[in-house]
């Protein structure tokens, strides 16, 4: 206890004289450094953004907290350091751009500040609450929150696909509506591939059948409720033989933050995995329909054209003791499937008369169009950077 004690202390009196360093340190608007994901991963919005081209003599250089991970970025060629490494915190302090997939702990936390741009590009279209919108009923958790909205959480721009979601940015994140970056999200230029990706994810994870369906179950509470996603994937084995029979593969990735309550395993035509050949976005681009629930992953998805299977068997305990939605369940989907007999309904139609019945009704009842793969948000956060008068 005495030792966790100190250990927490020490951490505090590091942080504050780092914000306070980093306050004051000279800023340079050609160096961005880019993170995502509490420092732990390199497949999401921010690594897309990262390794777009630019024109210009800007100096991009990731930043991550996993030494792992670190070796793989330095050996594709990338300029990559620990987070919390010497060099790592000079560069943070030294940094006038930051763009950032979660939150501020993407980085050493606290190296932003006020003085700094931070370009939030969040990792997608929220239908359950998100940021600032999810309720804390501890009273000491709202204040430290209350000062982090304004210190090392203050957004200058949030990436948003669609204007239909604008106003649920602008409330999760406290911006106006002025902040709003409109583009597709960089991480769907991933579904892009070609044959040669294709044939490699299925040699590598040796699928041989006709279909190849990927299941993305968002996370339960955090990762806090490890049970709830074993049940589901308990399902998806249970339906084995089906996918035998109409020849399909299950891929199953669940959420970062279920990392820990699952192993990989193949079973049959299912296979639970955790390290995919290529970013999650590229073997997303090799599939041919996406089983998902509440993740944003669906929104997404719809660049592919392929179907989307809605599986919430959980449905109601999900939005009493999770997280609140941002819309009714009907305005998202049309046909979401309640068990596993459903579910095998729904592909079957799909095999047998190559569509699926139904589509994402947000797509109607919102007017939502997400923008079109276009790889130009580089230009657009140049442009916008140049501009601001933070920095400096």
């Amino acid at each position: 206890m005495l030792n966790l004690f100190i250990k927490k202390s020490g951490a505090l009196v590091f942080h504050c004289i780092n914000f306070f360093v980093s306050l004051v340190f000279p800023k340079s608007k050609c160096l961005w450094l880019y993170g995502e994901w509490f420092g732990n991963r390199f497949d999401d919005n921010s690594s897309y953004a990262f390794r777009a081209k630019s024109e210009k003599a800007i100096r991009k250089v990731w930043i991550t907290k996993n030494k792992k991970l670190l070796e793989e970025i330095v050996a594709k060629g990338y300029e990559c350091y620990l987070a919390y490494s010497l060099y790592g915190l000079y560069l943070q302090a030294r940094a006038g751009v930051f763009f950032c997939s979660v939150n501020s702990k993407d980085f050493c936390f606290s190296s932003i500040n006020p003085r700094c741009v931070v370009i939030q590009l969040w990792h997608g279209l929220p239908i359950k609450k998100i940021g600032f919108d999810v309720k804390e009923e501890r009273w000491i958790k709202r204040v430290l929150l209350a000062i982090r909205r304004h210190t090392i959480d203050s957004y200058d721009y949030i990436l948003s696909p669609s204007s239909s979601f604008d106003h649920i940015f602008c409330s999760a994140f406290k911006v106006k509506e002025d902040n709003i970056i409109h583009c597709a999200y960089p991480r769907c230029d991933g579904f892009m591939v070609n044959d040669d990706t294709r044939d490699c994810l299925r040699n590598q994870l040796n699928i041989d059948t006709k279909y190849i369906f990927f299941y993305l179950p968002t996370h339960r509470n955090e990762g806090k409720s490890g049970w709830k996603i074993k049940g589901l994937i308990d399902d998806m084995k249970r339906l084995n033989g089906f996918l035998q029979t109409h020849d399909i593969t299950v891929i199953i990735k669940p959420h970062y933050y279920e990392n820990q309550n699952y192993e990989e395993e193949c079973c049959g035509n299912v296979k639970i995995v955790k390290n995919l050949p290529f970013g999650l976005y590229e073997s997303l681009g090799c599939s041919d329909g996406l089983i998902t629930d509440y993740s944003s992953v669906c929104l997404d998805y719809i660049f592919t054209g392929n179907p989307i299977f809605f599986y919430m068997p959980d449905l109601e305990s999900y939005l009493n003791g999770d997280r609140e939605s941002y819309f009714d369940l009907n305005e998202i989907v049309c046909a979401p499937c309640a068990d596993v007999s459903s579910l095998m309904r729904e592909i079957d139609f799909f095999v047998k008369h190559g569509k699926k019945k139904e589509y994402l009704r947000l797509a109607i009842n919102r007017n939502f169009l997400p923008g079109s793969i276009s790889g130009e948000f580089q230009k657009i956060a140049e442009e916008l950077i140049n501009g601001n008068q933070k920095a400096k």
